[in-house]
């Protein structure tokens, strides 16, 4: 094999041989000591395991682990152990593991909810008062956790549209179709009867609004008179007395039986057919009435207008008596016109 070297860096083979020996032998002494030195610094994470009935969608190691607002670590693994009941490890570390123990207890609530704005699942922890504090390697019974995260109100909106609005959809767009439908004449009549108002209209609103506001006026002045009498009934202490109800429940059900009957009775066929030889008897009489004052209504006018002038001819004078009111025509006695014309009234009454 033709050897093709640099001048000035050649080496022989042997070089090359132990150069490669020397690195991965300082290679491997590197590893070893890194290995052991982890192996010997003191683990500071801190785990507790949450054993709920239900893990949420997007709870997967590694998802974070907030408590009362601060992501304080993750979730390391999550197992089954059984149908409903899940164990969830959490670590927490450094320094934060050392304030989430100052605050942690077994009154701890443990939700599912997001973390951040982007919908990102997060385990959610908030701190109680009072409880058994926790420690490394506590368990933490949560029970059902408070699910909140954007998987699961993803899959409740599908729920509701699936099964609650879809199936009554076509149905509620039916129903909405058949009342526009109806009130559509509705509609029509209305817009028509807008259209010939604005076409008829020779009244400016100036002038019909104060009419309504006075009209309005005048319904509240009839409501402030009926409100006295309608208060006056409801003040009406007669209903309140003892055995009141049943008098007038009797007094109803008499009118309704044997009153109503008797007037049924006398009102009927057999009643009414006892007064027929009566019938004959009266209408002798009126027509002799009759043929006696053959002019009654033509004399009960005149007697009537008679009335009505004497009325007017003698009104009621200053003292309450009745005045008799003269007019005179003096044309013919020029003298006592004149002397009648001096005094200060005209005409003068006499009693």
């Amino acid at each position: 094999m033709t050897e093709f070297r640099i001048p000035g860096m050649s080496a022989s083979a042997g070089a090359y041989r132990n150069r490669a020996l020397i690195t991965i032998v300082a290679v491997a002494v590197v590893t070893t000591g890194v290995v052991v030195g982890l192996k010997l610094v003191p683990d500071d994470t801190t785990e507790i395991t949450v054993r709920a009935s239900s893990v949420a969608g997007g709870i997967r190691p590694g998802a974070a682990v907030v408590l009362n607002g601060s992501e304080v670590g993750v979730v390391s693994d999550i197992a089954a152990a059984a149908s409903d009941s899940y164990s969830v490890t959490l670590d927490l570390t450094g320094d934060r593991a050392d304030d989430a123990l100052a605050v942690l207890s077994d009154e701890t609530v443990v939700s599912y909810a997001p973390k951040n704005l982007f919908g990102i699942s997060a385990v959610v922890l908030t701190s109680q008062s009072g409880g058994t504090a926790l420690h490394n390697g506590s368990t933490l019974d949560a029970g059902e956790p408070e699910d909140a995260t954007m998987t699961t109100l993803l899959r409740k909106l599908s729920d509701v549209q699936n099964e609650a609005f879809d199936p009554y959809m076509s149905d509620i767009l039916t129903v909405a179709a058949k009342a526009t439908d109806g009130l559509l004449p509705i509609l029509g009549v209305a817009g028509q009867i807008m259209n010939d108002v604005a076409e008829t209209q020779v009244v400016s609103p100036r002038q019909t609004l104060p009419q309504f506001a006075q009209l309005v006026g005048g319904v509240r002045g009839t409501v402030d008179d009926l409100l006295p009498p309608i208060r006056r009934l409801m003040d009406w202490q007669a209903p309140r007395r003892a055995g009141f109800s049943e008098l007038a429940e009797q007094g109803l059900s008499f009118t309704e039986g044997p009153v109503m009957d008797e007037i049924t009775a006398l009102l009927s066929d057999s009643g009414l057919g006892q007064t027929s030889p009566l019938m004959p008897v009266l209408t002798a009489f009126f027509d002799r009435v009759t043929d006696t004052f053959p002019d009654s209504r033509t004399n009960g006018i005149q007697i009537a207008t008679l009335i009505e002038r004497l009325r007017k001819a003698l009104p009621a004078g200053p003292d309450g008596k009745p005045v008799l009111t003269v007019n005179a025509v003096l044309e013919s006695t020029p003298g006592l016109k004149a002397a009648l014309d001096l005094t200060p009234e005209k005409g003068r009454g006499a009693k």
